[in-house]
């Protein structure tokens, strides 16, 4: 899994939140520009479904705007978002009870060889690696993705979540358990 860090520097996006609140909605389409491929990503990994994914983060955005008076902390503007993203995956999941059937065309690869049998076989794991996240419990899957995927540490998924840290390991650590289990099945 790659790791998303933010090299946004927390004045940008603190100066950015203030020029909003101000009345200044361009600031707004930075914010959106700045952090929306990151949202998408994480969104794609929770619902294995673009189209899904895509309107996820767009009511997502839409949502921060409408709350921005809210936000706490405005450096931390990305982690802000992405919590309400987050939520609303968790919302779109409990929703839809039922698996998404896996579209292998949408997988990306993973880094390594560019050799015909060495990019065949980067596809198939990565394949196996989508179908092992679907089969996770929603909880597991989003602890997972929020610490493997977008690097959280776990003091920002409680603030994210709500769950305490003990329960995030614990969903992580199960989370790799199952995700083990499910590959050596496969293999």
């Amino acid at each position: 899994m790659e790791r998303a860090r933010a090299v946004t520097p927390p004045d940008e996006d603190a100066d950015a939140v203030t020029a909003v609140l101000r009345g200044d909605v361009e600031a707004y389409h930075t914010l959106v520009r700045r952090y929306q491929s990151r949202l998408f990503r994480y969104a794609l990994r929770m619902t294995d479904d673009g189209d899904v994914a895509a309107d996820l983060v767009q009511m997502s955005l839409i949502r921060g705007f409408e709350r921005l008076q809210q936000c706490r902390d405005p450096g931390r503007f990305g982690s802000w978002v992405l919590a309400i993203l987050a939520n609303e995956c968790r919302h779109a999941l409990r929703r839809q009870r039922e698996h998404l059937p896996i579209d292998d065309r949408r997988v990306t690869s993973v880094a390594g060889s560019d050799s015909p049998s060495s990019l065949v076989e980067q596809h198939e794991l990565a394949i196996l690696l989508r179908r092992a996240l679907r089969c996770l419990p929603v909880q597991q899957r989003e602890a997972f993705l929020l610490h493997h995927a977008e690097g959280l540490s776990y003091e920002q998924m409680v603030a994210m979540t709500g769950a305490s840290v003990a329960a995030l390991k614990q969903r992580v650590h199960r989370a790799r358990e199952s995700m083990s289990v499910l590959l050596e099945k496969v293999r």
